[in-house]
């Protein structure tokens, strides 16, 4: 099966590393440097740092290595040469910052301002930034690419998912509950500079890794879509 056909049919696929070496090291350099912290983007657990928001505005010199990276080609490849990033996430995963993320949907964008538009919903602020839950068509139309910077596996909290959830569309919880009852989810290990993709609405899980290894992942929402004026994508990369 290839890799498209998994997407749809699954709701995600794996990539090997297609990151190499070199280019992981200075991104791994430049995501270690503490950045300033607008908004409070910047998430915390015990003192330590596990995720940060917008993580393409705070550290722009990620923005050059995507390319180098394979993650523009991929994001094209599946969306199509009109895709770019829309929202990104700096997650980092350590034996000190160490958290269980229940079974859920990915159901709201970032956008600049807000805007009462009919169809999109359930306006909330993520440090500081308008989130809002668009119609179920965008979240379909979207891809998300999770670049690994270290090795995932069952002891450092790889995602787990129930393939095919996807197709599903928006659920509501007691259905989501159900649903994970009823089906083992799927470990979803990947290598280091490997990128797992998975459409947003595939249902996805994350436990404390019973041996946590350092576990450092960018993740990239990607579309190619423009939403409807006058909204605009909080961040375009």
């Amino acid at each position: 099966m290839s890799n498209l056909s998994a997407l749809n049919k699954d709701g995600y696929f794996i990539a090997p590393p297609l990151c190499p070496p070199d280019v992981l090291e200075e991104m791994k350099n430049i995501l270690g440097t503490p950045p300033g912290d607008p908004n409070n983007a910047i998430l915390t657990k015990n003192g330590e740092t596990f995720g940060i928001r917008h993580a393409l505005n705070l550290f722009p010199g990620i923005k050059p290595l995507l390319g180098p990276a394979g993650i523009t080609s991929l994001m094209q490849k599946i969306l199509g040469k009109n895709a770019r990033i829309v929202r990104s996430i700096f997650f980092d995963k350590t034996p000190a910052a160490n958290w269980n993320v229940a079974i859920h949907q990915d159901t709201t964008v970032a956008a600049k301002e807000k805007h009462e538009i009919e169809g999109f919903t359930t306006w909330t602020l993520k440090a500081g930034i308008p989130h809002v839950q668009p119609p179920e068509q965008f979240l379909q139309n979207m891809v998300t690419l999770r670049l690994h910077l270290d090795e995932t596996t069952a002891d450092n909290g790889a995602l787990r998912v129930l393939p095919g959830s996807h197709n599903k569309g928006r659920m509501k919880m007691a259905d989501i509950l159900t649903l994970r009852q009823e089906n083992t989810p799927v470990l979803c290990p990947v290598q280091a500079g490997g990128v797992m993709a998975m459409r947003p609405l595939l249902l996805h899980e994350s436990g404390a890794g019973p041996n946590p290894a350092r576990r450092r992942v960018l993740h990239l929402e990607c579309s190619a879509d423009k939403l409807p004026k006058p909204l605009e994508w909080y961040e375009t990369a």
